[in-house]
């Protein structure tokens, strides 16, 4: 990763990775492609039915071709909880994690 060149106060500024693997100099949000993130999904050993209600849950009425940082993150959450703990998929987004929209 080259260097991060001058904010907008003129102060030097490091590039940052996310963990989701997009650079850029001002991390604002981070993006994965949603192929990317099913096959990442479908190794949580989770079938596709229970998949697909995490999706509807953490992502209703999308169609989109890449998840941001929060969504993906979101939909890891309810994967592991389901998966590890045994814990059902709630019917909405809870609002304790609504808190990762804001």
């Amino acid at each position: 990763v080259k260097g991060g060149g001058k904010d907008d106060n003129g102060d030097e500024q490091s590039p940052t990775r996310s963990p989701l693997g997009q650079h850029s100099q001002k991390q604002k949000q981070s993006f994965i492609p949603v192929n990317k993130a099913v096959t990442i999904f479908s190794n949580s050993g989770l079938d596709r039915e229970t998949l697909g209600r995490i999706w509807d849950v953490v992502l209703p009425h999308s169609k989109a071709a890449k998840l941001d940082e929060v969504d993906f993150t979101l939909m890891m959450h309810l994967i592991v909880c389901s998966s590890r703990k045994g814990l059902d998929v709630p019917k909405r987004l809870p609002r304790s994690l609504h808190i990762w929209r804001e």
